[in-house]
């Protein structure tokens, strides 16, 4: 029910973000390098820490209701349950929460909105909207964490399974190139080379050290690791 679940996903992260400010493991003192928008979100999670804190527990809360949503409109359960919610939350900091905290809520919001608005695009006629806001939003992705620049291979994979038109697959591709365009577009104004936020992406992504996960980890974090993998693939 919703009340067990919200109470729950807020114990869960509330919990969460007090481990974080009490004791750090290794792999979360990494840094997103060379992306374009971390930098500004950094400066500001260090000028305001516990503005940051109140913006990233209300950002994980807003992914889990999201995520919720999805299973209770397309009926992915025999009934109505809100379990994802507090599963988001266990899952979402249960690995490790980055010491970009505002980077790592505000990229996970990006993910739950672009799975959400794809799921909302499997319909009878167009749905030029949904497609449109996914696409956007898994175009700023990598603006928050190169790393993720992988997922736009959610955009093709979505595109053939929820059987779009080629006039959405064209405002698909315009809404996926729009934020990193706009981007080298301010660049380009601001006396910069257009092509600049491209080779930034290009540097996070294969000119920086890789992200090992398992350095320094704990007995509770190498047993919780393998089991999101088991969860998954089951």
């Amino acid at each position: 029910p919703l009340s067990v679940a919200l109470i729950s996903m807020v114990i869960f992260a509330l919990g969460a973000l007090i481990r974080k400010s009490l004791v750090d493991f290794s792999p979360e003192l990494i840094q997103v390098e060379g992306a374009i928008i971390p930098e500004f979100l950094r400066h500001l999670q260090q000028a305001w820490p516990k503005t940051a804190w109140v913006i990233s527990f209300a950002l994980l809360s807003a992914s889990g209701i999201a995520l919720s949503k999805v299973g209770t409109n397309y009926q992915l359960y025999p009934g109505i349950s809100l379990t994802v919610m507090p599963l988001y939350i266990i899952l979402a900091c249960g690995v490790f929460i980055p010491s970009d905290l505002l980077l790592g809520c505000w990229g996970s919001l990006l993910l739950v909105r672009a799975i959400r608005n794809f799921c909302s695009s499997y319909r009878n006629g167009y749905a030029f909207t949904q497609v449109f806001r996914a696409s956007l939003y898994l175009g700023m992705l990598p603006l928050f964490l190169p790393a993720s620049t992988l997922l736009v291979l959610l955009l093709p994979i979505g595109i053939i399974l929820f059987k779009r038109t080629l006039r959405e697959v064209v405002v698909a591709i315009v809404g996926l190139l729009l934020p990193v365009g706009f981007n080298c577009y301010i660049s380009w104004v601001c006396g910069y080379s257009f092509w600049d936020p491209f080779l930034k992406l290009y540097k996070a992504l294969f000119e920086t050290g890789h992200l090992n996960l398992f350095d320094g980890a704990s007995i509770p974090y190498l047993v919780f690791v393998p089991v999101i993998m088991a969860l998954t693939l089951w």
